[in-house]
């Protein structure tokens, strides 16, 4: 587990709104919404990244700057959560998000899975 620097809970707040982060939370809700699940794959990505950047941020130690990394501190260092990240693994969160910024195939994803384990991250917190 990590250790918060003081004053954490106001300044995840104030980071939570931050408007890269509002857009990629607002991109995925819309995508989720209009069930389209090429850009969902890549903004819930973006979203996770965020948050683990974020939380990265508020601790004492390293700090994240990109996906893979941003999404095992969240689950092991932040949560320690095993199976979460071995879930986000099993939807293919950062795979299929890569995928859709690498390639034009068409990506699959269970986004009320991926919804779900989200919501399950975000009230872990």
């Amino acid at each position: 587990m990590v250790t918060l620097v003081y004053n954490a809970e106001k300044k995840l707040k104030t980071l939570l709104k931050n408007k890269s982060v509002l857009s990629d939370y607002y991109q995925t809700c819309e995508s989720y919404a209009r069930n389209f699940t090429y850009e969902f794959a890549s903004a819930l990505q973006k979203l996770l990244t965020d948050l683990g950047i974020i939380m990265s941020e508020l601790s004492d130690g390293t700090k994240i700057n990109y996906c893979v990394e941003s999404i095992d501190f969240l689950c092991h260092k932040v949560l320690d959560n095993d199976s979460l990240i071995d879930t986000i693994d099993d939807i293919g969160i950062n795979k299929k998000g890569n995928r859709t910024k690498h390639s034009i195939e068409e990506v699959k994803i269970d986004m009320l899975r991926a919804v779900t384990t989200y919501n399950n991250l975000t009230k872990a917190f």
